[in-house]
């Protein structure tokens, strides 16, 4: 049975969690230009994936304005993933050499990084520089959800 693009969000947050990212947020809409399917963030750095479930939606994702070479800059995530059930994306196929590919294999159970730095080491220097603004709102905007504007002498409820 095929994964559905749900699922695959799913999955893609488990993997930033099992990397080490401590903050993760799945497809929040904001202010911001670009809704990242999932993002991260790991010590300094901001890692996003892209989740496609067919190759159409990857051709299709080929469009957007973040995608356009001269946009990069300000796109969200020091790293940038695409997550597809194997065989999808092909590594010839990412638009720039920077990108990772992460390949959901065995059932849907397993995530093999096809390309980008192994292990949990060789994080940096990382290819991008994010939007640092854009996660900032992104990060604000969770937060407030969470918490619903609750704030107390002694800190942020939760």
């Amino acid at each position: 049975m095929p994964m559905t693009h749900k699922e695959l969000v799913h999955k893609a947050s488990r993997w930033l969690k099992a990397i080490g990212c401590t903050v993760v947020i799945e497809e929040l809409t904001t202010v911001c230009p670009e809704t990242p399917d999932s993002i991260g963030w790991r010590d300094t750095l901001s890692i996003v994936v892209e989740c496609k479930v067919s190759r159409s939606d990857f051709l299709h994702d080929k469009k957007k304005w973040c995608r356009m070479p001269c946009s990069s800059k300000d796109a969200l995530g020091d790293w940038r993933f695409f997550m597809c059930p194997h065989g999808i994306i092909q590594p010839p196929d990412l638009l720039a050499s920077s990108w990772g590919l992460l390949y959901v294999e065995a059932l849907h159970k397993r995530i093999k990084r096809v390309i980008g730095p192994k292990g949990n080491a060789g994080w940096h220097p990382s290819p991008f520089q994010g939007n640092k603004k854009s996660e900032s709102i992104l990060l604000v905007s969770a937060l407030r959800r969470l918490t619903k504007g609750r704030i107390f002498r002694s800190g942020v409820t939760i």
